[in-house]
Parts: C-alpha cells; sequence; structure tokens
C-alpha cells in the first residue's frame, strides 16, 4: 500500500510539471498573439519626443534611450521570451546541481567549484565576453 501512496505521488508530481510547462507555453502563445494590443509600435519605430521616459499612461512599460517603446521588440519575438526563460531555467538547473554536488563530495571538488564561482564573479561580464571571444578568434572570415 505504502508503494502505491508513493507510486502515485510521483505520478501527480509529473502531472504538475507537464501542467506547468503547458501553462508557460500557454502563456508565451497569447503573449504572441496579443502583440499588437500590448505593444502597439514595432521594436524599430520610435517617438523622439518620448526619449527615456518612465512608465506612464502613453507608454505603460515607458521608452529606453532611443525613444522605443520597451517592451515592443520582446513582445513581438516570442523566441526571444523562450530563448531567455530557457536560460534562467537552464542555468538555475545546472547551478542548483552543482552546488549540491559540491556540497555532497566535498574536498577537492567542493574547493575547486568554490575558486571557479569566485574568478567568475572577480570578472565583469564584459571583459569575461572580450576574454571568450578573443580565445574563440573570428567567426566569420571575409
Amino acid at each position: 500500500m505504502k508503494a502505491l501512496a508513493v507510486r502515485a505521488g510521483s505520478v501527480l508530481a509529473t502531472q504538475h510539471a507537464v501542467g506547468d510547462r503547458r501553462a508557460v507555453g500557454l502563456l508565451i502563445l497569447i503573449t504572441a498573439i496579443a502583440a499588437p494590443l500590448l505593444a502597439p509600435r514595432g521594436p524599430a519605430q520610435a517617438d523622439f519626443r518620448r526619449m527615456n521616459k518612465p512608465p506612464g499612461r502613453a507608454e505603460p512599460p515607458g521608452t529606453d534611450s532611443r525613444a522605443r517603446h520597451a517592451e515592443s521588440g520582446d513582445l513581438r519575438r516570442p523566441h526571444s521570451l523562450f530563448r531567455r526563460l530557457s536560460a534562467v531555467i537552464l542555468g538555475t538547473t545546472v547551478g542548483s546541481l552543482w552546488g549540491s554536488r559540491a556540497a555532497n563530495l566535498r574536498g577537492r571538488f567542493d574547493l575547486v567549484s568554490q575558486r571557479i564561482m569566485e574568478i567568475m564573479q572577480a570578472f565583469p561580464d564584459l571583459i569575461l565576453a572580450m576574454a571568450i571571444s578573443m580565445a574563440i578568434g573570428p567567426v566569420c572570415k571575409p
């Protein structure tokens, strides 16, 4: 009886995970369909009278330094939203697994993991991106 209860619990957890994925997919789909209502101007259209405006009635999310609607690019390109969401989920998952593994193994793996994270946090993102691009070299050769 106890094994049946454990199995039922794992089935319910699986169904919740599938339901969560469907809900996120549905939210992305609804946002893509409603994009013209949520962001009336395209991502490249600018209104220079409203540069760097905070959120308000005319522009609910506000405008950026180029006088573009702050959310139009994201709302009109649902693949961009999906890519960002996937990056957050992947980073959280990998970070959680790595951290729990380091905590369980301790010793040298934990020490090396700490040093790697300290090095990554010591460099600003731009310098790290420049170092990686210099290490890889030019991707497109004319």
